[in-house]
């Protein structure tokens, strides 16, 4: 059995039904096992369940403090694995899941890493808590790190521009 691997959408936010509408039919044309999905802006169960409702997978949440942050984890309805445990940092920050695909154990780890510098590094240093010992390790998201600064004037770009 093989995990077809992560695909990672920044989505700014949830909060409108047309948006969710996009992002859920942008993932069921993808050909993913699982999806993180950072900047939910998802608050509580009840924000979060009204969406899982619309999807026909497993989510699961790391819910948002006031109205920014919130990572999700949505497998596709044809994953075959089982997702064992999860934990979840409460800023919504991270959510580390960890699934067994046949005889494989992966802790599949979403983040979103703050966009201060000192915080990120502190966010960074801790991030290992999190980690679900004894499993393979993917790890994935939105790092709010750039190699370059041509990556910072292509990524401030993107901000004023649509989604794919």
């Amino acid at each position: 059995m093989r995990l077809k691997c992560v695909s990672q959408i920044n989505v700014r936010g949830l909060r409108t039904a047309s948006k969710r509408g996009l992002i859920l039919r942008k993932l069921e044309s993808l050909d993913y096992d699982v999806y993180f999905l950072q900047e939910t802006h998802v608050s509580d169960k009840r924000k979060a369940d009204a969406i899982a409702r619309l999807w026909h997978g497993k989510c699961l949440w790391s819910f948002c403090i006031g109205k920014s942050g919130g990572v999700a984890m949505v497998f596709s309805p044809r994953f075959s694995g089982s997702v064992l445990r999860f934990v979840f940092y409460s800023d919504g920050r991270i959510l580390s899941v960890l699934v067994r695909i046949g005889e494989i154990m992966v802790n599949i780890v979403n983040i979103y890493a703050p966009n201060l510098v000192s915080d990120r590094k502190s966010f960074f240093s801790c991030l290992h808590h999190y980690f679900i010992s004894q499993s393979e390790l993917i790890i994935g998201g939105d790092f709010n790190c750039v190699d370059s600064s041509g990556n910072v004037r292509a990524s401030s770009r993107r901000k004023n521009s649509r989604l794919p």
